[in-house]
C-alpha cells in the first residue's frame, strides 16, 4: 500500500503559477529571502500537510527551486529515552576499551576513538529526528459539535 509515502498534502487548492501572490513570492525566491513553508507530519496519512505557505510552495516550484521547509511532528519520549540509553551504553563499552589502548599509545587507537565518538554523535542525531505517532481524538458531538464550536469562534462564517 502506497499511503502518503512522505508526500506533501496541501490543505487547500494551490494557486496558479501566475496568481498575484505567487508572482510576489517568486521575486522573494529569486532574492533568496522566501520564508519557509510550515509542514506538519501526520503519521496516519504517512505524509506532511501544509499548514502555511501554499503560495510560497508554488512560487518555489515555479522557479525550479527547493523551497525552505519547517516541519512539526510529535515524538515518542519513551522511545527516545530507550534509544539514547542504548546508544550511550554501546558507546561506553567501545570507548573504554579504546581509551585504554590510547593510554598505551597503541597505533591507530586515537583514530578509532574519534570514529566511535562520531558514531555516537550520529546515533544521537538520528534519535532526535524520528517521528512519533500523531494522535487524534473524536470530537464530542461529531460534525454538529464542530459546527457549534466553529460558529462560536468565527460568528461571521457562513457555515452549512
Amino acid at each position: 500500500m502506497d499511503n502518503g509515502a512522505w508526500r506533501v498534502l496541501p490543505l487547500r487548492p494551490l494557486s496558479g503559477r501566475n496568481a498575484g501572490r505567487v508572482k510576489s513570492y517568486r521575486k522573494q525566491v529569486e532574492a533568496g529571502v522566501l520564508a519557509p513553508i510550515l509542514l506538519w507530519w501526520i503519521s496516519g496519512l504517512d505524509c506532511y500537510v501544509i499548514l502555511d505557505g501554499h503560495d510560497r510552495l508554488v512560487a518555489a516550484l515555479a522557479e525550479d527551486t527547493e523551497p525552505p521547509l519547517l516541519a512539526l511532528s510529535s515524538v515518542n519520549a519513551e522511545q527516545i529515552a530507550r534509544d539514547t540509553e542504548t546508544a550511550l551504553n554501546n558507546y561506553s563499552a567501545s570507548a573504554e576499551a579504546i581509551e585504554r589502548q590510547v593510554a598505551r599509545h597503541t597505533p591507530g587507537a586515537a583514530e578509532a576513538l574519534a570514529g566511535v565518538n562520531r558514531r555516537l554523535a550520529e546515533n544521537l542525531r538520528t534519535i532526535e529526528t524520528r517521528y512519533g505517532a500523531t494522535r487524534a481524538w473524536p470530537l464530542r458531538g461529531g460534525t454538529a459539535g464542530w459546527h457549534v464550536l466553529a460558529a462560536a469562534q468565527a460568528p461571521t462564517w457562513d457555515l452549512p
